[in-house]
């Protein structure tokens, strides 16, 4: 996870409910398919626990809605992240940061849900 002042949080600082809760802009994680998943530009971020495994799902306000009503029902309780807009350099200063970020495995494959990337961003992409 990368957020707006410039830190980072990933899986050996703790586990998803130990990850600060403001300021989210961009979180990367591993995906069988292409390697490495981008989830970035949303209102929130929400953990989805499948077992020991999960990944995050970022959500607008009725999406938040439905998986704090999901979470309630007895399902693993949630731990949601927040984030909000910032001017598109700064957005760009982190973008940068996180695609060169050694920590990351490669990505093999685009993504379906995968943005096009900014070719001075690219640039610098792992």
């Amino acid at each position: 996870m990368f957020y707006v002042d410039g830190s980072s949080f990933s899986s050996e600082d703790g586990s998803p409910s130990d990850a600060p809760r403001e300021g989210v802009q961009i979180i990367a994680q591993q995906d069988r398919g292409c390697g490495l998943r981008w989830v970035h530009s949303r209102d929130c971020y929400c953990w989805h626990a499948d077992g020991r495994n999960g990944c995050w799902i970022g959500h607008n306000a009725v999406g938040l809605r439905r998986y704090l009503f999901w979470s309630d029902r007895g399902h693993e309780a949630g731990v949601v992240l927040s984030g909000y807009e910032v001017p598109v350099e700064r957005w760009y200063e982190i973008a940068s940061a996180a695609y060169a970020d050694e920590r990351l495995p490669i990505k093999t494959a685009i993504h379906p849900l995968d943005e096009p990337v900014p070719e001075d961003v690219a640039a610098t992409s792992r």
